[in-house]
């Protein structure tokens, strides 16, 4: 009996080493607390994203068969019910790496067993072996002190007030932290109606930005030539990064953090350039220079005419620019609503909901893959879009709700839901060829009603009343028949001297008192 106990003893602690760790499952109230020490290789995952639940079994192999070992590096595999908001995460599923409560890494490669167990042995060991050695060696070792700088901790704007910054305490206060600032005049209109709007973002902003305001008619010395020389100097010099292979994964994940709602001019695009041919044959670049855009892993090269410099004509370098200074799939919004809504391409257009986080991130992460995916069929057929670009955004339908109302018939009972726009025609477009209605879920009726839209086969609806749609018809046969007379200038005169003979016998031709043409003037006088 002792034999056999001994032996289940052994064979379930075997059983045990065998089976290895399981995945840690993280709280939202403790996350910030458990990740606070070592080192978390976390997975974000939502239970309904198909791609997590291949990764699912993944990730809890990888534990089970090597969790041990990592552990016994203070590293840890660990997942997460959402808490997307606050730690940045955008779709599903993402992989972060934090040590001590900071992330200090993302896992951009294949989801794949052995890629995983490579990056985690890879990780584990880098950090294990950067860990201060305990020697236990008795030596004596006299206090360094160390010059620690004093550093202000307190948050940005606490206080959440606009502060008035003048030429004396402008350096002072401004050299550390975040500073939104306005420069204004007490007499300028517009100064004054920005006013009540500048305090009120001071107070919103409390405990993330500070909000200043200088009086120009007092202050002038940020008008000063070094200090506009500065500026300048500072923007030209910010504007090409010159990076590697080992800096791009870095640069992407900057971008994504940073660069949030990108884009709405080209002082808010990231421009980098490279000579490392590493990079380039990364990218696939073959013939340089090359300029490329990538936005969510989909590349996209500029091609020119000129095929001798392809850089020399700067009028289509820098239309192309324009057109891919937007993100896959950006929000509208005060700024670039606009330019968006009102310019020469279709718009495919979310109508979502933040407020209801979850169908909001499904809704946005497949709006993501129906763009992905019509960018790659586009690239593919070597299409050039007809002229006709296809610009893919989101619209926050709680904050915009008497817009869609107004425009598009929609309430927020409605929503998520997708149309297509059409700037240009006044139109939108909410059923596919066949009626059927347009839906986020239904993605290939929804890539084919885009193609359709853009050959003119789909019902459209206006987004215009009326009266406004009068106005219009009227000025546009104005505008048609404006058109002809400088298209057909004999014609033109021909008309204009009916005109004038139609006028002239109506108006100006002589007549007698009682009303009656004379008859002398007619000729009928002969025949008497």
């Amino acid at each position: 009996m002792k034999f056999l106990s001994l032996f289940s003893t052994i064979f379930i602690v075997l059983i045990t080493r065998v089976l290895g760790s399981e995945v840690i499952s993280l709280e939202a109230s403790t996350f910030n607390q458990t990740i606070s020490k070592g080192n978390w290789f976390v997975d974000f995952f939502a239970p309904w994203c198909p791609h997590c639940q291949v990764l699912e079994p993944i990730f809890s192999k990888l534990a089970a068969e090597h969790g041990d070992s990592f552990e016994s590096k203070d590293f840890h595999l660990a997942k997460v019910d959402y808490l997307c908001e606050l730690h940045e995460v955008e779709g599903y599923p993402t992989l972060n790496l934090y040590k001590n409560g900071v992330k200090i890494d993302g896992y951009l490669r294949a989801r794949d067993f052995n890629s995983l167990l490579e990056y985690a042995k890879t990780k584990s060991e880098e950090e294990y072996d950067s860990k201060p050695s305990n020697d236990n060696t008795d030596v004596a070792i006299a206090p360094e002190e160390v010059d620690i700088p004093d550093v202000d901790l307190s948050p940005p704007n606490p206080s959440g007030s606009v502060v008035s910054l003048t030429s004396i305490n402008f350096d002072d206060l401004t050299k550390s932290g975040p500073w939104f600032v306005k420069f204004f005049a007490p007499w300028c209109g517009h100064c004054k109606n920005l006013a009540p709007t500048w305090e009120e973002l001071g107070h919103n902003l409390q405990n993330k930005v500070n909000v200043g305001k200088v009086d120009c008619t007092t202050e002038k010395g940020s008008r000063q030539l070094q200090s506009l020389q500065e500026f300048v100097e500072q923007v030209a010099s910010a504007r090409l990064v010159d990076i590697t292979l080992d800096d791009f994964d870095k640069a992407k994940k900057i971008d994504d953090n940073i660069m949030k709602g990108l884009s709405r001019s080209f002082f808010s695009v990231k421009f980098y350039s490279s000579k490392d041919p590493k990079l380039a044959t990364s990218l696939k670049v073959y013939t340089l220079p090359s300029l490329i855009v990538i936005k969510d892993d989909l590349q996209n090269s500029y091609t020119s005419l000129n095929s001798v410099d392809p850089f020399d004509d700067i009028v289509p370098l820098k239309t192309w620019v324009q057109s891919e200074k937007y993100p896959l799939v950006p929000a509208i919004d005060s700024e670039n609503y606009e330019d968006i809504l009102s310019g020469d391409r279709l718009v495919v257009l979310g109508v979502l909901r933040p407020t209801d986080v979850r169908p909001f991130i499904k809704a946005k992460n497949t709006l993501k893959a129906v763009a992905k995916l019509y960018h790659q069929q586009t690239k593919k057929r070597g299409s050039s879009e007809d002229n006709r670009g296809v610009l893919f955004a989101w619209l926050d339908g709680d904050k915009w709700e008497n817009y869609i109302y107004s425009i598009y018939g929609l309430s927020k009972k409605d929503l998520p839901t997708v149309i297509i726009s059409d700037p240009l025609s006044s139109e939108y477009f909410d059923t596919s060829k066949s009626g059927d209605k347009l839906t986020l879920s239904h993605q290939a009726r929804l890539l084919e009603s885009i193609n359709d839209a853009k050959l003119g086969n789909l019902e459209g609806k206006s987004t215009i009343g009326f009266t406004e749609k009068m106005f219009r018809g009227i000025f546009s046969m104005g505008s048609e028949i404006q058109k002809t007379f400088a298209y057909h200038p004999l014609l033109s005169l021909v008309c204009l001297v009916l005109i004038f003979g139609i006028f002239w016998r109506s108006c100006l031709m002589p007549q007698t008192r009682d009303g009656r043409w004379r008859d002398f003037e007619r000729g009928y006088d002969k025949f008497e």
